[in-house]
């Protein structure tokens, strides 16, 4: 027997506001849809390369400190923006969790979240390349601030694609 309780409706939307984890779909049954989350075993392995790369740069820097030359500075400049390198990248890749429930396309990202109807045709979206090539990138238009850009390594092009286009087969593609 179903409870028609507006107080039991309350705490459920509360629930499904903090938890958002733990709920699969929405209270009028629509399905969430992961469209592309990413994969935390290579980002601790990155983590780990980085790391180990930071721990070989120290000892370069040990040994440049000690036997100062062309050789081992040169060396320890390129082991130090190696690691300034792979770290920026490593940070950049942060876990980005993409889900699409309905029209509403979520993407939460270093914390913060942003929410796109995807339905909704005052949203401006373009597809920039083409799907699943390198540089295949979309822009999610928002007033006031830059456009935010998904890729291909923040989610699954082809899942990505179908449900973009089925809630707006009028997007526009633009040539890299």
């Amino acid at each position: 027997m179903e409870s028609t309780d507006p107080g039991r409706a309350v705490i459920e939307d509360l629930v499904r506001a903090a938890l958002p984890d733990l709920v699969d779909a929405r209270a009028d049954g629509t399905p969430t849809i992961d469209l592309g989350t990413d994969d935390p075993a290579a980002r601790h392995v990155a983590a780990f390369l980085v790391f180990a790369l930071g721990v070989v740069t120290l000892l370069a820097a040990a040994i440049a400190y000690a036997a100062p030359g062309p050789l081992t500075l040169g060396l320890l400049l390129v082991l130090a923006a190696a690691t300034g390198v792979a770290g920026r990248t490593w940070r950049q890749r942060a876990a980005t969790v993409v889900t699409a429930t309905g029209s509403r396309l979520a993407i939460e990202r270093h914390g913060s979240r942003y929410v796109f109807d995807l339905a909704s045709p005052r949203s401006a979206v373009d597809v920039v390349g083409t799907p699943g090539e390198p540089g295949w990138r979309v822009l999610f238009y928002r007033r006031g601030m830059a456009p935010y850009q998904l890729d291909g390594a923040r989610v699954d092009t082809a899942a990505f694609m179908r449900v973009l286009t089925e809630h707006r087969p009028e997007v526009h593609y633009r040539p890299q």
